[in-house]
């Protein structure tokens, strides 16, 4: 509202455009802008205005914020779908699922590595112990875990590319 009865929302919209350096309305331009990006840095988490601050117009801010929790909104949309349905899918069909729903939300194809879909489903399931193998066995087309150290924490039992450590736990990880 304040943005509204200041004549300010403009620098938000981009209806303002942004003047030549060389004009002599430029300084005028710049201290709103800067007055502005003020008053929205300052309403920002620190963790999320530090990934902004390096912006040098309010317009350009505003579309970077929209653009990060618009994702954000989708993908969280996405992840309670998935997580209603009964039985739960496989991993295989979930991925199938989020990359379709990347190529719709997207111009340009996604390629997906072979190695990405074996660190998701090691690290939503845990080692191969997916459906059908309780814990602490497993099945017998799997290499064994045991004589594996990673490089990443030093412990034993995984490598890197599975380090939870290093790339998060999964939801539910006690």
């Amino acid at each position: 509202m304040a943005l509204i009865f200041k004549n300010k929302i403009g620098f938000l919209t981009g209806t303002i455009p942004t003047s030549d350096v060389y004009s002599p309305s430029y300084p005028s331009w710049e201290r709103c802008n800067t007055l502005v990006m003020s008053w929205l840095l300052n309403s920002l988490s620190p963790p999320i205005a530090q990934s902004v601050i390096f912006l040098n117009r309010v317009v350009d801010i505003w579309t970077d914020l929209r653009k990060c929790f618009l994702k954000r909104s989708i993908y969280l949309l996405f992840r309670s779908q998935i997580l209603l349905m009964d039985p739960f899918p496989p991993v295989n069909h979930v991925l199938s699922m989020i990359i379709q729903q990347e190529r719709h939300n997207s111009s340009s194809p996604i390629t997906i590595e072979s190695n990405t879909f074996v660190n998701v489903a090691q690290s939503t399931f845990g080692r191969r112990r997916g459906r059908g193998v309780p814990a602490g066995q497993s099945s017998d087309n799997t290499q064994t875990f045991s004589n594996k150290k990673c490089i990443y924490c030093g412990r034993n039992g995984h490598a890197i590319d599975i380090c939870y450590a290093k790339h998060g736990y999964p939801l539910g990880h006690p």
